[in-house]
């Protein structure tokens, strides 16, 4: 219910696969309150449900990878911009241990 506030927002929707529609989602990211009050902006659109845990994964790695000493994630989505942080998610695979 967070969703546009929250450092990662997802809204549930139906995503259409060949001829069927299954579950998915939109995701956020970038959502502040406070001080660092901010709406997030959508990332991903229609994302299935079962990309969904190594789409997430992969944008929690290229934040680990890339973040600087101290950098919270709604500043790290700041720096890059929603464009950048996007092609960079098409872009990067990560091996996850």
């Amino acid at each position: 219910a967070q969703h546009y506030i929250g450092d990662i927002g997802m809204i549930g929707t139906k995503v259409e696969v060949g001829d069927e529609m299954v579950d998915g989602y939109h995701v956020f990211v970038g959502g502040g309150y406070g001080e660092k009050a901010a709406i997030a902006e959508e990332l991903f659109r229609s994302v299935t449900e079962t990309e969904l845990p190594s789409k997430i994964l992969q944008l929690l790695e290229l934040y680990i990878e890339q973040r600087m000493e101290g950098e919270q994630f709604v500043d790290f989505v700041s720096r890059f911009g929603i464009t950048e942080l996007r092609r960079l998610c098409l872009e990067t695979t990560f091996v996850t241990a």
